[in-house]
């Protein structure tokens, strides 16, 4: 509800009724709609990195790893409303546990490149980073210019993320990644 309508737009009269339970029962698990909302983006979250972990487990490369990552954010963002990402940054905590994160997760990005390198997926000599460091550069400057309200989300991603991944991907990654582009672009 929250990623389809806004978060200022959802009530918790209007959570309480989608789960069939009353209001008082829906205060008794959550004290406000911050700490509700925290829980659904650290669960939203985990079931991201369960994803990842199971791909990694299974053997898949790092190219496959990225686009399962890349497939599944499409198809979340095409239930997004815009406003949602505005509403997101008025609740502080919220916003200082996705950053929290995006730090943690700085030397994990790091490590699985440094990998995708070793496998041949990626070039070496790359600050990979520098290249993380650009790239929530310009996630920022989505957010500030608020470029999601005029532009469409799936294609920011879609094109962002495409020449960034383009751009370390060696001849054997680019061959892997134009075979799942391809792929993705025959099922729709």
């Amino acid at each position: 509800m929250f990623v389809e309508q806004g978060i200022r737009m959802v009530r918790m009269d209007d959570i309480a009724r989608s789960l069939s339970i009353s209001k008082r029962t829906l205060y008794e698990i959550y004290d406000n709609k911050e700490e509700l909302l925290m829980d659904v983006v650290k669960t939203g979250i985990e079931r991201d990195r369960n994803r990842i972990s199971t791909l990694l487990t299974n053997g898949a490369n790092p190219i496959e790893v990225i686009f399962e990552g890349y497939r599944q954010r499409l198809k979340q963002f095409s239930s997004i409303n815009p406003q949602f990402f505005e509403d997101i940054n008025t609740y502080e905590s919220v916003k200082n546990f996705l950053r929290e994160k995006k730090e943690k997760g700085l030397f994990e990005r790091i490590d699985f490149f440094e990998k995708g390198v070793g496998q041949g997926y990626f070039i070496a000599g790359v600050d990979y980073k520098l290249l993380n460091t650009i790239i929530d550069g310009a996630m920022q400057y989505i957010m500030s210019e608020k470029l999601y309200t005029k532009n469409d989300v799936k294609d920011m991603f879609r094109s962002s993320v495409m020449i960034l991944l383009r751009g370390v991907c060696t001849p054997h990654g680019l061959k892997q990644l134009d075979s799942l582009m391809q792929n993705l672009t025959e099922k729709k």
